[in-house]
């Protein structure tokens, strides 16, 4: 999947209850009065993707947050499942070819709830985009829930995308030879860089696991070059990123630049 192409990416939302360490979405999960309107934000996203015309978009990315960790509640779930039919609709037209749906896997019924919404898709026209890293992220929920997640999407034949963070810790557990990529390579599995911008003004020294070193990073690379060069060719490329992502709850529009 080289996603140098046309891709719609819209954050719905950053309620989450995963609690990763390194969570981007910090600023406002955080924050005891921060509050955000999925209604509305839903309804935007509703203008957008009903707006779509033929060959402007080749993939829509739904990102939260997360949606299937009780993020759908009663109040909204209309609402949800209507951006989801206008989705469906604008893939039955052939006005785009993938939808990609951010989820952490974490819960413990990931794969249930995604098919309360999207059990009618065709299984090609789902991407299951997810991340994994060995610190950071297990400590609120188990591990376990993942794999289970994980199993459970493949087994059933939907495509996952995953992405490896290049953390120290990932990157000392890969060359260590504890975290194995071979598994996940029938996927599309790829390694990238996640800056946390909420931790600018915080010491490195509070996150050691998580800031890669030169020296790892160098060794990671060359193992990369060895035994996954396909991998090492879209390695942390602004190409990978979408093309628009919209924003909701920070009123956030970006346009990914051309010039690389």
């Amino acid at each position: 999947m080289k996603l140098d192409s046309k891709f719609l990416q819209l954050v719905m939302w950053v309620d989450c209850n995963s609690h990763c360490a390194f969570c981007l979405n910090r600023r406002g999960l955080c924050n005891k009065d921060f509050k955000e309107d999925k209604i509305a934000n839903i309804d935007k996203a509703l203008s957008i993707v009903n707006s779509i015309q033929p060959e402007q978009y080749e993939f829509i990315g739904l990102i939260g947050g997360e949606f299937f960790q009780g993020q759908i509640t009663d109040n909204i779930k209309s609402k949800f499942e209507e951006l989801v039919s206008a989705i469906k609709d604008k893939l039955d037209k052939n006005y785009i070819k993938q939808v990609f749906i951010a989820s952490s896997l974490m819960g413990e019924h990931n794969y249930e709830e995604f098919q309360k919404y999207f059990s009618h898709f065709k299984k090609n026209e789902v991407l299951i985009c997810t991340s994994y890293n060995t610190w950071g992220q297990f400590h609120y929920l188990p591990e376990t829930n993942w794999q289970k997640n994980y199993q459970q999407f493949t087994e059933n034949g939907y495509q996952l995308h995953i992405e490896i963070i290049a953390s120290e810790s990932n990157l000392q557990a890969i060359l260590d030879k504890k975290l194995n990529l071979l598994p996940w390579v029938r996927n599309n599995i790829r390694i990238d860089f996640l800056r946390p911008i909420d931790f600018i003004d915080e010491p490195k020294q509070k996150f050691p696991q998580f800031f890669p070193k030169r020296e790892t990073f160098i060794r990671f690379l060359m193992f990369l070059e060895v035994n996954f060069p396909k991998m090492l060719d879209d390695f942390m490329s602004l190409k990978q990123r979408a093309s628009l992502l919209h924003n909701f709850t920070f009123d956030q529009k970006v346009q990914r630049k051309e010039e690389f």
